[in-house]
């Protein structure tokens, strides 16, 4: 992250409120679990660096996990390669589908929206 405005709109805090705290002014852990946050820094750690300490490393975003059964890893040992790549392709091609249909929806949901407010009156709006 190169600049206070951009690190102030992902942490959610605004820029002079970065640069108040670069500048070694108060901050509370709110603002200061903001900032590690944004710049996936450890918790805790913000303090160290202000006080001289090196640069935080950042933390890689934990992977969602999901837990598969018994049987699941089971089936999943047991399937042949060509399986394991259809397998692959069908959920490949169901995740672009889905999300084919999400923008479909969305779109249409902004159409219906802008026709609503065209047929308005502008007292209204």
């Amino acid at each position: 992250m190169r600049s206070q405005p951009a690190l102030a709109k992902r942490a959610g805090i605004s820029a002079r409120r970065v640069s108040d705290v670069e500048r070694g002014e108060y901050a509370g852990a709110k603002t200061f679990d903001a900032i590690e946050s944004a710049l996936d820094w450890p918790k805790r750690s913000m303090q160290a660096y202000l006080d001289g300490g090196p640069e935080p490393t950042a933390t890689a975003p934990e992977e969602p996990r999901h837990e598969w059964s018994a049987s699941e890893r089971a089936r999943m040992r047991d399937m042949s390669m060509a399986e394991v790549q259809e397998t692959h392709d069908i959920f490949r091609r169901r995740s672009e589908y889905l999300a084919d249909v999400w923008l479909r929806e969305v779109m249409r949901v902004k159409a219906e929206a802008e026709t609503k407010m065209d047929s308005q009156p502008n007292t209204e709006r």
